[in-house]
């Protein structure tokens, strides 16, 4: 008989800000987690879609992430990876806030 086909990734995305205070026309920083809940494993390359607040800007993200704004999106890719079950890669990606920006605004 045939083996049976391999048992399928489960990725999952989690976003958390890293710093404590984000102000008006500040720098704020986030960690974005890409992770491989299983059962099998993930081979390819990773990509993270983040939408920005209104008027914020993606200014940095930690290497070998390459992130490209798009519009109010930021589109971060890495190199070719394999995830195993459990395995996460760390996405931190700093924006600088707008002077108008209001605390609490939603995805910041």
């Amino acid at each position: 008989p045939p083996l049976p086909p391999p048992l399928p990734p489960d990725l999952a995305i989690e976003k958390a800000q890293t710093q404590l205070d984000c102000v008006p026309g500040g720098l704020c920083t986030f960690t974005i987690w890409l992770t491989n809940r299983g059962p099998g494993v993930w081979v390819g390359i990773p990509q993270i879609v983040d939408v920005l607040p209104p008027g914020a800007i993606a200014v940095n993200a930690s290497p070998p992430w390459v992130c490209t704004p798009v519009g109010n999106e930021v589109i971060c890719v890495h190199p070719p990876t394999v995830l195993n079950p459990g395995e996460s890669i760390p996405l931190t990606l700093t924006i600088q806030l707008p002077p108008d920006f209001v605390p609490g605004t939603l995805n910041c």
